[in-house]
């Protein structure tokens, strides 16, 4: 059990710290292109939410916003910017 929470926690950490460079490489003239960054599962679940450059603590549905029904219908490979 402990192992499961702890590899878990590992891979929290490295999803958080990936979406964070990400905001801070994504930007024109030093400014970030994006005010925040979401992974969500496919069941509509936000499992990481980074804002201004830093982990929000966040662990609901978005299942039932518009524009998480707009970007389910892009399939596997689409990107939706809302």
């Amino acid at each position: 059990q402990r192992l499961v929470a702890s590899l878990h926690d590992q891979a929290r950490r490295g999803l958080v710290g990936q979406l964070q460079q990400l905001y801070r490489g994504a930007g024109i003239a030093g400014q970030p292109l994006y005010a925040q960054l979401r992974l969500i599962a496919a069941d509509g679940q936000e499992l990481v939410s980074v804002r201004n450059g830093q982990e929000i603590a966040s662990s609901r549905s978005v299942a039932g916003t518009p524009w998480f029904g707009a970007a389910q219908r892009l399939g596997a490979d689409g990107i939706h910017l809302h």
